[in-house]
């Protein structure tokens, strides 16, 4: 089953008259290694991540697709590392937190005012 971020990929590719042979050569992966992160049966590295978008920038494709989200999503986790302690114990408690649908549209509704300030 192909993931949000293959999805986000492939459109991509398809956009560009790309193929998934020619994107992997480029990449210098296998074709089949390619595949399974697509379909979430290979986990989406990040440096893969950067590798992809800067691939697509330079073949004209000046679109944010948004793919280290996706690939997060694909992953089914997300990387505390580099955030500030405050917003990594933010993560940590609505993970561990059963939140209602308005509530979730709540949280969206901030955060998508945060980041059009």
């Amino acid at each position: 089953m192909i993931t949000e971020y293959g999805k986000a990929v492939r459109k991509a590719r398809i956009t560009l008259g790309i193929t998934m042979s020619q994107m992997a050569n480029e990449l210098k992966c296998s074709l089949a290694y390619l595949s399974a992160m697509e379909n979430g049966k290979r986990p989406i590295p990040i440096e893969y991540v950067k590798m992809t978008e800067a691939y697509f920038v330079r073949m004209g494709l000046l679109e944010n697709l948004n793919l280290k989200a996706l690939a997060d999503l694909s992953n089914q986790c997300v990387c505390l590392k580099d955030l500030k302690t405050d917003v990594q114990n933010l993560i940590v408690e609505i993970a561990q937190t059963e939140l209602s649908d308005d509530d979730v549209r709540k949280m969206h509704e901030i955060l998508t005012n945060a980041k059009n300030r």
